[in-house]
């Protein structure tokens, strides 16, 4: 007869077995039918629920960075429209693994996405975006290495990305406030990037921004340039501060 703390302990490694070869079939995106084990797994957020409320900004921000990321990749045009759901890991620095809906405005095209970002330091701009791609595309296998919940260096960098990185710019340059550049609405409004990212930087700053903005990006084509520099120089040293001042980039 088996002693009772095997047998419990043949249960829980059954349990976990079963229940991430379940999760890596679908690369992490649909787990609600799943029953996560004893020690955790990955937490379903179901967005359409009507009693779902986005108590934090993160998700959304992360699914319009691996839809921008997915745009730069195709050369396509795609603008975030919506969270349909999203999971992720149940520790401080997390992986997310998100199902979202993106629309094409010029070719009237609508699709659902799976975008995946994995974060690599607590409350940093610091992140990778390892999937990217519509639901209906085939997936395609890039590696034999096993599912990993999380980053741990398992990622591997696209062709796009690989090359020579530019040196890291010196004390002096950082220094230099003359560097800054002050970005008219013309160009916000024809780089939506630029506002993307600044918000990512803010909202990862501070995880308790809400949908809807507590905080805004005002720009003028003449201002106090003085002022600009301060808040880019507060950028620079990724300690963003909410203001109504003039954001550069």
């Amino acid at each position: 007869m088996t002693p009772p703390l095997q047998r419990d302990r043949r249960e829980f490694l059954g349990e976990q077995r079963d229940y991430w070869r379940s999760v890596a079939e679908t690369d992490g995106f649909d787990v609600e039918d799943l029953v996560v084990p004893r020690n955790g797994g990955l937490w379903f957020h179901n967005c359409q629920h009507p009693r779902f409320r986005l108590t934090f900004c993160v998700p959304k921000f992360y699914a319009m960075v691996g839809i921008h990321r997915y745009n730069m990749l195709k050369g396509t045009n795609f603008q975030y429209l919506d969270l349909l759901k999203y999971n992720d890991t149940m520790n401080c620095v997390r992986s997310y693994f998100i199902t979202s809906v993106a629309r094409d405005p010029s070719a009237q095209l609508q699709k659902t996405f799976q975008l995946r970002v994995d974060e690599k330091s607590y409350g940093k701009l610091d992140l990778t975006v390892t999937i990217a791609r519509p639901k209906d595309e085939e997936k395609v296998t890039t590696t034999k290495k096993r599912f990993m919940p999380h980053f741990y260096d398992e990622a591997a960098a696209d062709a796009f990305y690989q090359g020579a990185l530019p040196d890291w710019p010196s004390v002096d340059d950082f220094n230099n406030q003359k560097r800054f550049y002050l970005v008219n609405e013309s160009e916000l409004l024809a780089n939506d990037w630029i506002r993307l990212y600044l918000e990512l930087a803010v909202c990862v700053d501070d995880e308790s921004t809400i949908e809807g903005g507590s905080f805004q990006v005002a720009y003028s084509e003449s201002g106090n340039r003085n002022q600009g520099r301060r808040c880019a120089a507060a950028k620079c040293k990724t300690q963003v501060q909410k203001c109504n001042c003039l954001h550069n980039v």
